[in-house]
């Protein structure tokens, strides 16, 4: 987007994106006496994917539900 009201979307799309992944990340308390991982464990290979799949849904859909509304409103076919 071109001009300064373009840069400042863009510049606060950035900012909520780093927000939002950090969030993500810190959002899970660590383990300890009063959770209950040690009853049902949860793998660190499945935390990260979860993760990774949470960002992915929040970060990526929109973007790409924006780009395909910008090319119906264009007219672009597929």
């Amino acid at each position: 987007m071109p001009g300064p009201p373009g840069q400042l979307v863009e510049t606060l799309s950035i900012g909520a994106n780093i927000v939002l992944i950090v969030v993500a990340i810190q959002l899970d308390a660590p383990s300890g006496i009063r959770h209950d991982w040690r009853s049902r464990p949860i793998a660190p290979a499945t935390l990260l994917v979860g993760k990774l799949g949470f960002l992915a849904v929040c970060l990526l859909l929109p973007s790409m539900a924006v780009e395909l509304l910008h090319g119906v409103i264009a007219g672009v076919g597929p």
